[in-house]
């Protein structure tokens, strides 16, 4: 149970997510090929083909995502530690960090 808490606890961690992309990917690459199968073999079109467009819209949403972060300088970049910096990652203010009018209150 132990090996379990620390897994689901990295899972839970900030930026952790960013990690399972590729995987994320690859199933929206395994669904479009059963929907294509299954429109061949005209079983459930209609479906199949909104099916066929949401897993092609996730996979395309997740490329350019990743495409741009990399861009960016790569994950480690965006998520690097400034110095004085406790928690790291580019300067994003936070809800915690931003005053009634929506300004950082450093």
């Amino acid at each position: 149970m132990s090996l379990l808490n620390s897994a689901m606890d990295h899972l839970n961690q900030p930026g952790s997510g960013v990690k399972f992309i590729w995987f994320i990917q690859m199933v929206c690459v395994f669904i479009i090929q059963l929907c294509v199968t299954s429109i061949y073999n005209g079983l459930a079109v209609p479906h199949m083909i909104v099916l066929t467009f949401l897993s092609s819209g996730l996979f395309v949403s997740l490329y350019v995502f990743d495409t741009e972060i990399k861009g960016r300088g790569g994950w480690e970049k965006v998520f690097a530690k400034k110095d004085g910096d406790d928690e790291g990652g580019e300067d994003v203010p936070t809800r915690a960090s931003k005053d009634a009018g929506g300004k950082k209150t450093d």
